[in-house]
């Protein structure tokens, strides 16, 4: 009779660690706030209505201006800076740690630089308003990503080039604009 042969140490150990991750990758309340301070702090200028957004109200992350939250996890479910006329770009906007996002609006301010191609990452999202902004440069390809949208607003910016393919994917798109850029 021949033994069975044993898989090696390393294996088993390389399976284990493995298994403890986690299936999803999210982002506690903490590190979002976190987030979204040093973004503010990206910001032009301070603005008085965004005091709710410091490390004294870390914990209150559901009581910040223009933030909505999951009522079960307290993780945001909205970012809603429209009409805020906010100076700054999305460089220091750490889309990693929203992926849950289902509604990011920032419309009405003064966005200028590119759209992060990192924004494909906000895979939940159903509204994405950049209209009314400086937006330059092209569209990202990745928004392609964005198999969740409903509303898509890209109006009155200053993109070039042409429309990526990729956005063919978004099925769910009931309204988009796209003009003016």
């Amino acid at each position: 009779m021949k033994g069975v042969q044993k898989p090696p140490l390393l294996l088993v150990l390389h399976i284990f660690l493995i298994s403890l991750l986690p299936l999803k990758a999210t982002s506690s309340p903490r590190a979002q706030a976190e987030a979204l301070i040093s973004w503010k702090n990206s910001f032009d200028y301070t603005l008085p209505f965004l005091n709710s957004w410091s490390l004294t109200n870390i914990n209150n992350l559901y009581n910040w201006t223009a933030i909505v939250c999951y009522p079960n996890t307290k993780a945001v479910s909205e970012i809603d800076l429209s009409n805020f006329h906010i100076t700054a770009t999305l460089t220091q906007f750490n889309f990693n740690k929203f992926l849950d996002l289902f509604l990011f609006n920032l419309n009405g301010n003064s966005f200028t630089g590119s759209i992060p191609s990192s924004i494909g990452n906000l895979g939940k999202l159903t509204v994405l308003d950049l209209g009314n902004n400086l937006f330059g440069q092209e569209v990202p390809a990745e928004m392609g990503k964005l198999t969740e949208l409903q509303f898509l607003s890209l109006y009155n910016n200053n993109l070039n080039g042409t429309i990526p393919y990729q956005l063919d994917s978004l099925k769910k798109v009931q309204y988009l604009l796209l003009g003016r850029n």
